[in-house]
């Protein structure tokens, strides 16, 4: 009986992680510098690109060799939470030219801190922040500057696990506390 309840504690707590990427092409839309928004195409990266990640790139053209125009282009994940309320989302990302701002639900969460005029396709930036999700579909966009006519695509990894409530936290802290005691005697 002891040992039930900590499994349970454990499998309720994994059940609020998910986990998506650029492979899940599906799940993807890009907004170009004209405002006109499209599916997003699983691309042959650029081979300067750092494909650390191992994920598949995406973009608005299949070939990361292609040039597309100057500006800045959003892409945007759309997804449906396991849990609605306060999340902590950690993304590690990569992007030819930058990311200048990830924005979920409408919202701006993060400015990331990259040196305007360098790329981010070398090297791999990780970020985590907290922020609410809604019942149905939610976003989290990645807005990606091409500051001339050129090489741009995408590749991202992102987990939002569930933040639990205080008073969820407190009865699962309760449950422990009660479990020691019980072992003792």
């Amino acid at each position: 009986m002891k040992y039930t309840l900590i499994t349970l504690a454990v499998l309720s707590s994994a059940a609020f992680a998910q986990t998506f990427t650029t492979n899940d092409v599906s799940a993807w839309q890009i907004t170009d510098p004209s405002g006109t928004t499209a599916a997003a195409i699983a691309q042959t990266p650029h081979p300067a690109w750092n494909n650390s990640l191992g994920l598949g790139w995406i973009s608005t053209v299949a070939d990361g060799q292609t040039g597309a125009n100057a500006g800045v282009y959003d892409f945007t994940l759309s997804f449906t939470p396991n849990s609605i309320g306060s999340n902590t989302f950690t993304t590690t990302f990569a992007a030819d030219d930058v990311v200048s701002q990830i924005v979920l639900n409408g919202a701006p969460v993060i400015t990331p801190v990259i040196a305007p005029g360098s790329n981010n396709f070398w090297s791999p930036s990780t970020y985590s922040f907290t922020g609410n999700t809604v019942s149905g579909v939610n976003t989290l966009t990645y807005r990606v500057g091409n500051p001339k006519f050129g090489p741009m695509g995408f590749t991202a990894t992102v987990t939002a696990v569930t933040v639990p409530e205080p008073s969820s936290a407190a009865l699962l802290g309760l449950g422990g506390l009660a479990l020691i005691l019980r072992r003792r005697k």
